[in-house]
């Protein structure tokens, strides 16, 4: 029966029954106390520099134009206004390194990596690094988790597309783990 209700259910409609599912999944994980002491104070940052400048939209504008090549229309992920300030947040702060946790398709990786190299333009001496961890391997080329949600590219290739391959690395983890090894630090 499941198999003939994907025959005849749209795109959009799968998608959704997946987001159900992945947040029924999440809410049944029992929530996990942590140090919030390393991370910025959101009262230094100058929100309205950040979100309300106009000096960047030419750019934005490139950046949405690169991404329309790569990414799935309906990802089921954040919209375009919560990437627009995940790129905004990665171009204001100019961090070096970043660690996301949940990798998915890559889309918010690819904002944040694109964000990273715009932002190396104005402090080319850094070397930028982006570690993107999750416990399914995003880009296994047998399973292709990405095909599930309509993306052409895997992670990994959209990072190449990009021209941002050579500072992003995927990791295949549980994300506690991978932290707690404290390998490197991050921004």
């Amino acid at each position: 029966m499941k198999k003939q209700l994907k025959k005849f259910a749209p795109a959009w409609l799968m998608n959704q029954w997946i987001i159900f599912n992945e947040q029924t999944r999440l809410n049944r994980l029992n929530q996990l106390n942590c140090d919030t002491t390393p991370l910025a104070n959101i009262n230094q940052i100058n929100l309205a520099d950040l979100f309300y400048t106009h000096t960047h939209e030419d750019e934005w504008q490139h950046v949405q134009e690169q991404m329309r090549r790569v990414s799935p229309s309906h990802s089921g992920g954040a919209n375009t206004g919560s990437y627009k300030a995940l790129y905004c947040l990665i171009r204001y702060l100019a961090p070096a390194s970043i660690l996301e946790i949940g990798t998915r398709l890559g889309v918010s990786a690819a904002y944040m990596a694109l964000g990273l190299k715009t932002a190396c333009r104005t402090a080319p001496t850094q070397e930028l690094r982006l570690v993107t961890v999750d416990i399914e391997d995003v880009n296994d080329p047998h399973t292709r988790p990405w095909a599930r949600y309509g993306s052409k590219y895997s992670p990994v290739d959209m990072m190449a597309e990009l021209e941002c391959a050579h500072f992003v690395t995927f990791i295949t983890a549980n994300s506690l783990d991978f932290i707690a090894k404290k390998e490197a630090g991050y921004d």
